[in-house]
């Protein structure tokens, strides 16, 4: 079945099929031991031994009501999203027009980019910075090109655009 090049007949129900001692030999590339297994076990599915497993002292707090333990739980739970607030990850940026409104909004008299706390320009999509300071240049990425929010324009109308600029 397998061990054909007639590949029609590796789906035929009634072919004959090769041997089964076949399959068990093959060639090594004598880095690993023979008696090593491949792919390695998964660490997931070995048993932990009973030496490994955590002590029976240790167990899981118990509360007097179903309330007290919903409230530690709710309580866990702001203290997670606190520490989540507080890492200086990636922030979703406000869409274009929430932008262009405010820096209408607040007019500077100068034309030098305002600058924060932290001495970054305000200059829009091409001023955006992950945790390190690193901007998209840095990253070989071309930050003048049109980001997608900017223009929100249906797929027809750009294609009756093309069509204008092709027929011009």
């Amino acid at each position: 079945m397998g061990g054909s090049a007639n590949f029609i007949s590796w789906f035929w129900p009634l072919a004959a099929t090769p041997d089964r001692r076949t399959g068990w030999e093959f060639e090594t590339n004598d880095f690993e031991d023979p008696g090593v297994s491949w792919p390695p076990p998964d660490p997931d599915r070995i048993p932990i031994p009973a030496s490994a497993k955590p002590p029976s002292n240790m167990s899981m707090p118990t509360y007097a009501t179903i309330q007290d333990e919903i409230d530690a739980f709710n309580h866990r739970k702001q203290e997670d999203m606190k520490r989540f607030q507080q890492s200086p990850g990636l922030q979703r940026r406000k869409p274009f027009y929430d932008r262009y409104k405010t820096r209408d909004k607040a007019q500077s008299d100068s034309d030098e980019p305002e600058t924060d706390s932290e001495g970054y320009s305000d200059e829009g999509e091409e001023a955006w910075r992950n945790a390190e300071g690193e901007r998209l240049r840095d990253f070989g990425v071309d930050e003048e090109a049109e980001f997608y929010d900017e223009e929100d324009v249906p797929l027809g109308v750009l294609i009756e655009r093309r069509k204008q600029q092709s027929a011009n």
